[in-house]
């Protein structure tokens, strides 16, 4: 894996010399960076055909934001063996736009895979999550009861106790109510957050070990013991394997947003579900053109249905590498992390980058500083 290695390792440099210039410059060059990035990657496929590999790209963040009709979006062909990749080209790509935290690029990569087991999911659709680093106990708790309620009672010990993360979604706020047994206007006043930098989605917080991250959750598996939350399909297949324990939900954010009954119940209802598949319709959690794309991937309706676990939504990769853009440290949280990644530096004197990446071989961690000339 070494020459692949190198070989992204300068697919990177191109795309740092080329959105450097963007980095800071304002909401109007998110797309823009977004797609350099999304264009650059796409030369793995190339790179990977002309060694004779087969390559499948599993998911890809970015048809999302707006990106279309790239390499990457069309190699999804299945093979009996090959490569397998799952990337987000510039996770945080709006906070990098405005130079906020928390931007950084992400690829992982398996090779010599029964494609046959990863089914394709459309980029629209989003991945509600449970995970921990130390409890495999903690991913039941990702259920709901015949009353309703969603998580136990160590669901509550975690949040006043433990090193927790969460999305900041409106829906998640509502979850930690119905875990928590309260209304908002009472949790709010109840647990008052230190407020953090402002990803541009929303903004970073802190309440003692809770960190509420705001935008880009691709390095909360380094920096806290559990995690819930909604992200989408590309983050939740590469964060699945960076998670010791983990299980997903496929949810729909555009019926989330639209459900009759408000998102806390979309999310209440859609784990009822599971259980009870004779008192719901699976078209109450997805739109037509969603199951449509599904059904067209081979998914049947209790897959679709059930919990995600990591076997059968996202291979065991053999290469994770991370790129930092504007590193992840939450300048006002100095605290709340022990990993942080530090943002790019450049040296106009000698045209040079210097960037740090991670990477992820056999389960274990290497970082390095590398310095990359234009």
């Amino acid at each position: 894996m070494e020459d692949l290695k190198n070989d992204i390792i300068d697919i990177f440099k191109n795309i740092v010399v080329k959105i450097h210039p963007l980095i800071g410059k304002g909401r109007d060059k998110e797309k823009e960076i977004d797609e350099i990035a999304t264009r650059e990657f796409g030369k793995i496929i190339e790179i990977l055909h002309s060694r004779n590999k087969e390559i499948q790209v599993l998911s890809v963040e970015g048809e999302r934001d707006g990106i279309r009709n790239t390499k990457l979006q069309f190699c999804n062909n299945k093979q009996k063996t090959g490569y397998i990749v799952c990337l987000d080209p510039i996770e945080g790509t709006l906070t990098g736009s405005l130079n906020g935290s928390r931007c950084i690029s992400v690829i992982s990569i398996a090779k010599n895979c029964n494609n046959d087991i990863y089914k394709l999911l459309p980029d629209s659709l989003s991945c509600f999550s449970s995970a921990s680093n130390v409890d495999e106990k903690f991913l039941y708790n990702l259920s709901c009861d015949e009353n309703k309620k969603i998580g136990k009672k160590d669901y509550k010990d975690i949040f006043i106790n433990g090193n927790i993360s969460t999305l900041r979604r409106k829906e998640t706020e509502q979850l930690w109510c119905n875990i928590l047994e309260m209304e908002e206007k009472e949790f709010e006043k109840k647990y008052k957050m230190e407020l953090g930098e402002n990803t541009f989605f929303m903004q970073n917080s802190l309440y003692k070990n809770v960190f509420w991250c705001g935008d880009s959750s691709m390095f909360l598996p380094f920096e806290s013991d559990y995690f819930f939350g909604r992200t989408g399909i590309a983050e939740a297949r590469i964060e699945s394997r960076l998670w010791k324990y983990w299980k997903g939900l496929i949810v729909s954010s555009n019926k989330m947003k639209e459900y009759p009954t408000g998102r806390i119940n979309y999310l209440i209802d859609r784990l009822d579900f599971i259980n009870n598949k004779t008192k719901y319709k699976i078209e109450d959690f997805f739109t037509s053109e969603e199951l449509e794309c599904m059904y067209n991937n081979d998914w049947k309706n209790d897959e679709i249905i059930d919990y995600l676990v990591k076997d059968n939504f996202s291979p065991k990769f053999d290469l994770i590498m991370i790129f930092s853009i504007t590193g992840t440290k939450d300048k006002k949280f100095s605290h709340h992390s022990k990993n942080n990644m530090k943002p790019l530096i450049y040296n106009e004197n000698n045209n040079e980058y210097k960037v740090e990446l991670w990477t992820i071989e056999n389960n274990q961690l290497n970082k390095k500083i590398l310095k990359l000339k234009e």
